[in-house]
């Protein structure tokens, strides 16, 4: 079974399965200058999980893929977290410009059976 959680926030613990985390906002930045939120995923299952972190951006309602610059950037952005691992994530933020940016990051896990989850949400179970 899956059983991966935000387990620290910057360094500070947090109970996730509590408090559950799925949307983080940067707070107003000046441009050209850098904010970092550090989160650490701990895996707590017996298998490595295999992730990778896809940026994009939404205009208007629509999704943008392309290689337009991103002021947003994770480290690492692929890789494994082995089981009873933590890893530390490196979520970046660089604005240019003083404007909003409509830009998201999502984890992504790869090649793990919709089986494995519990309770999957209903969008994920329909596109299974």
């Amino acid at each position: 079974m899956l059983d991966l959680d935000i387990s620290k926030v910057d360094g500070r613990f947090v109970d996730s399965k509590k408090f559950p985390i799925d949307t983080i906002f940067f707070e107003s930045t000046n441009p050209l200058s850098e904010s970092i939120w550090e989160l650490t995923f701990k895996n707590s299952c017996p298998i490595p999980i295999t992730y990778h972190w896809s940026i994009y951006k939404s205009k208007a309602e629509k999704i943008f893929l392309e290689d337009e610059p991103s002021h947003y950037k994770v480290n690492p952005d692929y890789g494994q977290i082995l089981e009873s691992e933590e890893k530390i994530f490196k979520l970046h933020f660089s604005p240019i410009h003083a404007e909003p940016y409509y830009e998201y990051a999502d984890f992504i896990i790869e090649n793990l059976p919709i089986k494995a989850m519990r309770n999957p949400p209903p969008a994920l179970l329909a596109f299974a």
